[in-house]
């Protein structure tokens, strides 16, 4: 989580520390006051956006790339051959840890525990070092995951941990159960909150509805990344009946009265709001949606219907109006937006300055989500 009167995100690296870089971060702090930080239970101030790996439509910046690939294969900074082989994981931590360590008082730092390999490209993430399921609800996997991840920021100390493993009734690939989560992996954290290495607990809203509403029911988990945006509004509003995406049931209304810290994953539904289904050449190649539909070229197809938004005059461009309606709710704290340049970071702080999406936005927008059931 990020201090809103002094910090970036970590990952705000890339962004050129210019004139007008400063300019928007200095608009983001000011825009969104964060209403909701003085109520939740984190006590935090949060920036409107923050920055995505797995929502930037156009890609992370080559030089940016570059300079990541040549850390993670420095044997100073890597430790070796198996340090190597896990560069998605290590190197982006050590490509931010002089950073961490000149401006330690200017960054909020979170770390994650979760799937890799397959199981963590169908949870949307590749990064995440603990290992599969029965790893997450280990609580010795969790602590060492931990420390893994302390020791490659350079820190004592992060203010966040998040599971990124999905939360289901039973325990399946990838997936932990809610008893997992309930009675081994939150003890688990709170353990290391004692020990003074975490401030708070998070989970990924990702996995079977019922058993999400669960785990937030129980007041145990402080935080939650929750997929939300024009494809799948269903974390905020009630969609038809036979919505091509998963219902989460009104997840914002149960974080707030949980005064539970939000962040929104996937405003961008991965690039495919831009309606276009070509990627950026330094773009991953392809990406999995997450409670969309089943292939990214559905996801494109579905935005393009939504159009009719950007035709009539309510916003400029769909990517603007998915932030609008994120930034719009109440119970968030922050969104995840990817970027790949300056002027990414820019038109998605343009967006948080116009404000909530106005009523007559939202109407058409129930009338085209009402079309594409």
């Amino acid at each position: 989580m990020e201090s809103s009167r002094r910090a970036r995100p970590a990952s705000a690296s890339t962004v050129p520390e210019d004139g007008a870089g400063r300019d928007a971060a200095r608009d983001l702090t000011t825009t969104r006051a964060s209403a909701n930080s003085a109520r939740v239970r984190t006590g935090r101030r949060t920036h409107a956006i923050s920055e995505s790996r797995q929502d930037r439509p156009h890609g992370l910046d080559a030089r940016v790339r570059l300079r990541q690939r040549r850390r993670a294969h420095h044997p100073r900074n890597t430790g070796g051959a198996r340090a190597r082989g896990r560069a998605g994981d290590g190197a982006r931590r050590q490509l931010l840890r002089h950073r961490a360590v000149v401006r330690r008082r200017r960054v909020r730092a979170q770390s994650r525990a979760g799937p890799e390999g397959p199981e963590g490209a169908r949870a949307g993430r590749h990064e995440v070092p603990s290992g599969p399921a029965r790893s997450a609800r280990n609580p010795r996997a969790v602590a060492r995951s931990l420390d893994q991840s302390l020791k490659r920021l350079a820190l004592e100390r992060v203010d966040l941990f998040q599971l990124h493993n999905r939360i289901e009734s039973a325990r399946g690939a990838g997936a932990v159960s809610l008893g997992d989560v309930l009675n081994e992996v939150v003890p688990a954290v709170q353990k290391l909150r004692q020990q003074g290495k975490v401030g708070f607990c998070g989970i990924t809203a990702l996995g079977e509805t019922r058993a999400l509403h669960q785990a937030i029911d129980s007041g145990t988990i402080d935080t939650a990344q929750v997929c939300y945006n024009l494809l799948n509004p269903s974390a905020g509003f009630a969609v038809p009946a036979g919505f091509p995406a998963q219902d989460f049931g009104g997840l914002l209304n149960r974080t707030r009265e949980r005064r539970m810290g939000v962040i929104v994953i996937r405003v961008l539904a991965a690039g495919a709001l831009s309606g276009v289904e070509a990627r950026h050449p330094v773009a991953v190649p392809s990406v999995d949606p997450i409670a969309t539909a089943p292939d990214y070229h559905t996801d494109v197809t579905r935005a393009q219907r939504l159009g009719a938004l950007v035709r009539e005059g309510h916003v400029e461009n769909l990517i603007e109006a998915s932030i609008r309606l994120a930034v719009s709710s109440d119970a968030v704290s922050t969104v995840l937006v990817g970027y790949s340049s300056l002027e990414h970071l820019e038109a998605a702080a343009a967006a948080v300055n116009r404000g909530p999406l106005p009523p007559a936005a939202l109407q058409r927008l129930g009338a085209l989500w009402s079309e594409l059931a």
